[in-house]
């Protein structure tokens, strides 16, 4: 992996999203050439092809751009995402939203269909055993407790380090917490009535209980099936995670699956 020392000798460059941003910025400031940008800027300290390669969004050392920024007024927030200017990947991303979470193994997780079969729906509900280890093939049903009320958005990671949208989905179509006690998967309309992990080894579960849904058109999307996020889908969830609307919650819990 990148170190952010290495980044930073080597340079950043911008990203489409974050070059028409750019390329915006300067031209609303009346400045269309890389002499205009060196005009305005008027910084003894960086050389005239450094700004020229700013000028054009190419690398150039954060150092550098901090400079170009603070002249200018503008905010690195603007062009580049933490993830580009901290040389983040998707790992990093899940680790970092990992750290945002309440360690909640007491409070939500896995429990076995078979509280509910023999001992009734009443019970389950209250008295249920959240499965810490479970043996490859397994039947279970994930529970959130009742008290919660906004919009869950719930991922997974496995053991091979795979990260699935778990809700919104096919498998929970209603994301809406109302303060009962919610079993998933859904059903019906779902065909899947239980959930059944085959990865060996840890697997994560992560919780937002938000007051709303950010408007992300794939969030939007993501009840055709069961969405693996990318980096970008990740970071998204990162910078609304990390500041959420009063009232959210994040919770975090684990089990691990062993063969049978």
């Amino acid at each position: 992996m990148q170190t952010n020392t290495e980044q930073v000798a080597k340079g950043i460059e911008m990203s489409a999203r974050g070059l028409l941003e750019w390329q915006t910025a300067l031209k609303d400031c009346g400045i269309d050439t890389a002499r205009g940008l060196l005009d305005e800027l008027a910084l003894t300290d960086i050389a005239r092809p450094t700004v020229t390669k700013a000028f054009k969004g190419e690398k150039v050392a954060q150092s550098s751009w901090k400079k170009i920024f603070t002249a200018l007024d503008f905010k690195r927030e603007t062009f580049f995402t933490d993830a580009e200017w901290n040389g983040w990947n998707r790992e990093t991303v899940w680790k970092n939203l990992w750290g945002l979470a309440e360690n909640a193994d007491d409070r939500f997780g896995l429990v076995l269909p078979q509280q509910i079969e023999h001992a009734g729906l009443k019970d389950v509900l209250t008295e249920s055993v959240f499965q810490k280890r479970l043996l490859s093939g397994k039947k279970v049903l994930l529970k959130i407790p009742a008290g919660l009320s906004g919009y869950l958005i719930l991922v997974e990671q496995d053991a091979l380090g795979s990260i699935e949208l778990i809700s919104p989905s096919c498998l929970v179509t209603d994301p809406k917490l109302t303060g009962d006690v919610r079993l998933l998967p859904q059903y019906p309309p779902s065909a899947h009535k239980f959930f059944i992990p085959t990865t060996l080894g840890t697997n994560s579960l992560w919780a937002g209980i938000f007051a709303q849904l950010p408007d992300w058109e794939w969030l939007k999307q993501a009840q055709a099936g069961v969405l693996s996020l990318t980096e970008d889908q990740l970071m998204d969830l990162w910078n609304y995670a990390s500041k959420p609307p009063l009232g959210s919650q994040i919770w975090r819990s684990s089990y691990v699956v062993v063969s049978p």
